[in-house]
């Protein structure tokens, strides 16, 4: 590809600017992973303690409350953000008892944000 002299200087000293530069570097890879968190997390905050942890890192999803008193959750991140969240995920918040947590990888998936889910 021929750039002009303007084009040359622009890419020089700002790459980001060149549309073929867009996107993740090269050695970034998100995940996602789908969480099934058991025990005693209804009803004591965990959602929301999640959802602060969660932007903390920088993960993006939803979670929800699912039948049977369980909490469901969607995670989307880099490898180190997933690892730190999961590790959150398996103490929670002060009151939560968590007995067990299920996590399954997924194909990935793009989220806005993370959000509590209804």
């Amino acid at each position: 590809m021929f750039y002009s002299r303007q084009e040359f200087k622009i890419n020089l000293y700002f790459p980001l600017l060149n549309p073929e530069n867009y996107g993740r570097p090269k050695n970034f890879t998100m995940e996602t992973v789908h969480l099934v968190i058991k025990g005693n997390v209804q009803g004591v905050y965990y959602r929301a303690s999640a959802k602060e942890k969660a932007n903390e890192l920088g993960v993006k999803g939803w979670i929800k409350n699912s039948p049977g008193g369980q909490v469901e959750a969607m995670a989307c991140g880099n490898k180190e953000q997933l690892e730190k969240f999961i590790e959150w995920c398996r103490r929670g918040p002060k009151y939560a008892e968590v007995s067990d947590i299920i996590v399954t990888t997924r194909d990935e998936e793009n989220f806005n944000d993370f959000s509590i889910k209804k």
